[in-house]
């Protein structure tokens, strides 16, 4: 109980760098740590709790965070955004490694929860270059495009099925994307030269 509770307490400097966004860092940390403990000494209370906590991190920084950020990536967004990430993906691997001490449906959390934390991770990261490069779709696609190859890479180098399929299928929403958006919003001689 102490060393969790040393490791849940390091991130308490951290608002006083991010201000806003690391207090819901820190949060998010903290909610996936209480998830871990629940998982490991088979509580329900403390998993149920770290859950809905964690949940409600994640809708409070959706609510509070600001619609457009001057710095690339070290901005009161996408940290704490990455943060719930990081927890939803830590999260995953607790319910993977303990899933003998929990329920049927605590185990089958494992691969949505893992789905989550990648795209929150993907959706922090296209926030944060469609700020950064402007108001266009191409960010958005090239964002997409190298998640979904660095996803499929990560994947195969770790032997993964489920981040490889996590990338294609990124990748097969952002052809879609190229598509049905980005071409029809060319000119029609383009799109004629497009196809």
């Amino acid at each position: 109980a102490h060393a969790w509770l040393a490791v849940g307490s390091w991130p308490a400097a951290v608002p006083a760098i991010f201000h806003h966004g690391g207090i819901s860092a820190r949060w998010a940390i903290e909610r996936a740590i209480i998830v871990a403990v629940g998982i490991r000494t088979s509580d329900p209370v403390l998993r149920i709790g770290g859950y809905a906590a964690l949940g409600l991190a994640f809708i409070q920084e959706c609510y509070a965070f600001s619609p457009t950020v001057d710095t690339l990536f070290l901005n009161d967004r996408f940290v704490p955004l990455m943060a719930v990430a990081a927890s939803l993906g830590f999260i995953s691997s607790q319910l993977r490694t303990y899933g003998e001490l929990l329920t049927r449906v605590e185990r089958e959390l494992a691969i949505p929860t893992h789905v989550a934390a990648a795209a929150v991770a993907v959706m922090a990261f296209t926030l944060d270059f469609h700020d950064h490069f402007g108001d266009n779709e191409t960010a958005i696609t090239l964002t997409w495009a190298l998640a979904g190859a660095v996803l499929v890479a990560l994947g195969a180098g770790g032997r993964s099925w489920l981040l490889r399929w996590e990338g294609l299928v990124l990748i097969g929403i952002t052809v879609a994307k190229v598509g049905i958006i980005d071409l029809g919003s060319l000119e029609l001689t383009y799109r004629i030269l497009s196809t």
